[in-house]
Formats: structure tokens, sequence, C-alpha cells
């Protein structure tokens, strides 16, 4: 029995409720990020066609239901609309004669008790004998006349097809024009995508009877293009309630920002109704911020990341007693990080074009170097993962070993170093100089911090001290934000 199968693709969603600190979306820690790939060349398309000249008509049975304000109304056909026409046996294809509620669709079919129809044809479905099923794609972009997936059937003596939305639908608006990708899960194991195998009632309304490959998020990237422009999106899912709520992640173009939004709120995507989430791209409204600080190996030049020529060279900075603030801007946003040697010896430099057999990093000498990492308004630092890289001595083997840790204060005078609750010492094994440019990732996971602090990254090793070549925070918004 011949099956058709084709690729839909649509874009995903955001959102904006009451939110639950216990529920935060797991943000990935993509230390490196990787543009979208390049969109894969098409699949030819299998044989389609009949011999039994037919012409169908074809209507919307739906008005778009609509929350929060949003009005699509009744939905209407182009001129040239394609849809995907399905039989037992074969397919094929047929467009819209004319603009209107109502258009011809003029096709070849052959002779078979049933025939389904799918809009837009784009959409991967097949007839077989366990029925008519229809994949709701957990990768989309965004457009609304891709994500209204709407379905029909007639029998052989009536070529009337009227259409029904299949899918629960939501918008969402972005501020920003760098967001690269946009993630929507379920909070449970609530499906939102996969193969649903349907069932046409006596109104013509779908239901899901089965879906197998179930996937519990949907992710939205640009339909072209490394980024949306700002605007407002739409994404489709499979029906049905969301009892422990939903998460969003928006990854910006640069992949040095994520900002995450949890909902524990009960909500439901329910078929033919679009739920808007509202806006939800920008750090005020982010329950989870993650912010990927890159100083090297894949930093490049340093002016790219230092337009100011603020942060030392490689020689080092004397001076360093008071203290010295230094900017780094990630996408349109300056974060300050505050250094500070004790002993005034100005062992802290950005060592870039390296031939020693160390990564371009930050070079912190000694024990007596306080990094001090961003304190934000209304956010907490949770995590810290550091790209720690090999010093280029060859006397440094692997029996060679720093300690580093992040502590809640600079100490003054003979007073102890006082840590952070999950951000005490560790051991870290050196490498030898082999110029390899090795960089190892290294977390801490912090408990019991502040919002608007600083807190202070320091090696415990006088000899060997800390050089890194990447930093990537996670901090949370605070309960009274």
């Amino acid at each position: 029995m011949n099956m058709k199968k084709f690729p839909f693709i649509i874009l995903f969603s955001l959102i904006a409720v009451a939110c639950s600190y216990d529920t935060l979306p797991e943000i990935p820690k993509p230390i490196r990020y990787h543009q979208n790939p390049a969109p894969e060349p098409p699949v030819p398309e299998p044989e389609a066609g009949g011999s039994i000249p037919v012409v169908f008509s074809g209507s919307f049975g739906d008005v778009i239901a609509t929350r929060a304000g949003i009005n699509n109304g009744q939905m209407s056909w182009n001129a040239g609309d394609r849809i995907l026409i399905l039989w037992n046996g074969g397919f094929n294809y047929a467009g819209a004669s004319a603009e209107g509620a109502s258009a011809e669709f003029s096709t070849e079919v052959n002779e078979a008790d049933t025939y389904w129809a799918v809009y837009p044809s784009s959409t991967e479905a097949s007839l077989d004998s366990k029925g008519f099923s229809v994949t709701v794609p957990d990768k989309q972009n965004g457009e609304f006349d891709k994500v209204n997936i709407a379905v029909a059937s007639t029998g052989a003596a009536d070529q009337n097809l009227v259409f029904r939305n299949l899918c629960g639908l939501g918008a969402f608006t972005l501020s920003r024009n760098d967001i690269a990708k946009v993630e929507f899960s379920s909070l449970s194991s609530d499906a939102l995508a996969g193969n649903a195998l349907l069932s046409i009632g006596q109104d013509g309304i779908p239901s899901v009877t089965s879906l197998s490959s179930p996937v519990k998020s949907i992710t939205v990237v640009p339909a072209t293009g490394n980024s949306f422009a700002a605007g407002t999106y739409y994404f489709a899912a499979v029906p049905g309630a969301l009892d422990a709520g939903v998460s969003f992640t928006f990854t910006t173009s640069s992949g040095g920002t994520i900002l995450g939004k949890a909902i524990a709120t009960p909500d439901a995507l329910n078929r033919s109704e679009i739920r808007s989430f509202g806006t939800l791209d920008n750090i005020s409204t982010a329950d989870v911020l993650q912010l990927s600080f890159v100083f090297g190996p894949e930093a490049g030049t340093k002016e790219t990341y230092d337009p100011q020529s603020k942060w030392p060279a490689s020689a080092g900075v004397e001076g360093l007693t008071d203290g010295v603030t230094y900017t780094y801007t990630l996408d349109g946003t300056e974060y300050s990080f505050h250094a500070r040697d004790v002993s005034g010896d100005g062992k802290f430099s950005w060592r870039t074009n390296n031939t020693s057999g160390y990564a371009d990093c930050i070079g912190m000498q000694t024990d007596k170097v306080y990094f001090g990492l961003p304190a934000l308004e209304g956010f907490r630092l949770k995590t810290v993962v550091v790209g720690q890289c090999r010093r280029g001595n060859t006397d440094n083997g692997e029996d060679k070993v720093t300690t580093a840790g992040i502590t809640n204060r600079i100490p003054e005078g003979a007073e102890e170093k006082s840590y952070v609750a999950g951000g005490e010492l560790q051991s870290w094994t050196c490498w030898s100089g082999k110029k390899d440019k090795k960089v190892v990732d290294r977390e801490f996971r912090l408990s019991g911090t502040e919002a608007k602090t600083i807190y202070y990254l320091n090696s415990n090793t006088s000899s060997i001290g800390l050089y890194f070549a990447h930093l990537v925070l996670t901090y949370e918004k605070t309960n009274n934000n």
C-alpha cells in the first residue's frame, strides 16, 4: 500500500504567567553556539496522481476562536493554495482556483470510498491499514499559514471538503531582533507533537485517537536567516490540557544569552483556539538568565570583545589594589567584572594570541587575584561554569594541581577566605606544555546567593593561579521580583 510523507515546517512559541521557582526550565549549557544549519536540500516527492478527473469544493468549517484579543476570524483561501488529497492506495495535490471563503480544487484521483485532505499540502500525512495520520511537527517556523493544520474527508459521492483545524494554536510576540531559537516545553508528561492517528466525527471535527513518537517540546527557528524579526509568531500543538504548566527558552543568535520562563499554572491548548503568551524575550520577564562570556579560544581578536581596550594586555596590570571594573557587552547589554589583586602585583591579564601552549584566556597568576562576577538586579547567581584552560609551562604535568572556588567577598588583611555554599574549593589538574590549547569545563552549583551581589572567582594556589577561556553564568530571578 502506498503511503505518503512530507516535511512540515512551522515555528514555535513563548509564554507569560505566574512562575514557580521549583519548576524552572532546565537551561542547557552551550559553551559554543552554532548557527542554524543550512537547510537540507528538498527530498524529491513520491509520484502523485490519479486517473479520474474530479473537482472538489473546499471551505473552512471553523471560525478561529481566540484568547487575549487576537482575532483572525474566518479562514479563507488564497488563489493557488495547495491541499493534499489521499485515498486508499494513492494521493494527489490540488490548488485553489480563486481567493475566498470557498474555492474549487481540480485534480485527478482513483476510485475510492473516502477521500481525505490536508492543508497545507506540506503537512506530513499518511493513510494505511491503521487509518488516517497527520504529523504535528516538533520543528516549526512561526508562520500562521504553516501552523494552521486543517483536515477534511468526504465520501465518493460527495466532492465537498469542509476543513477543520486539528491543533491548538499559540501566539507569541518578540520585541528583539536577535532571537534565533524558541523552545516550548511541557513541565509534565504532556505530549505537544508527534504522529497523530485521527478520527473525524459526524460533525466533521477531527480528534486524536492515538499519538506515536510523542514529543514534549516544540522548537521554533526562523524560516530564513539566523534570527527572527520583531513581531508576532505562531505555533501548533496537539490539543490538550497542560496541567503542570509549560516553560519557554529563548536563545539569541550569538548564543551568548539564553532566557528561560517557567509557568506552573495549569493551562491548555484547545483545538481551533489561539492562546497568546505575550512578550517574553527580554531579561525583565525571564525566570532564568544564562550568559556565556567567551575570552578564548573562540574570542577572535581582543578588539571584538574589548572595544574600549579596558581589559589588560598579557603583561598584566599594576595598581589593582583598589580594583578595576571591566565591561563586557553581550547582545547589547553591558556586564561588569570587578577584578582586584590584594597583593598589588597586578598579576591579572587577558592573554590573547598565545603560542606557549594555552588558550586565549583570562590569567589570574596568583591566589591574590579576585575576579568579581556580574551582580544583577533581581537575579541571584546559581551556577558558574568555568572553562579552565591549560598552563603552558612544560613542568606543569598531571601532578600539578590548582584549586579554585567562589568567595562571597574579598578578605581584608589576614582574614580567611569565605566561600559561597557550593562554591567551595575544587582541585583541578593542570596539563603539560604540549600546546594543544585544551579547555575543560568545571562547574559550581551555588546556593544561598543573593541578588545584586558580587561573588568572586579565586584560586587558592599561589604558584599556579587560575586561567580560564570562558564563563557560563546562570542566574535565577529572586522570589520578590
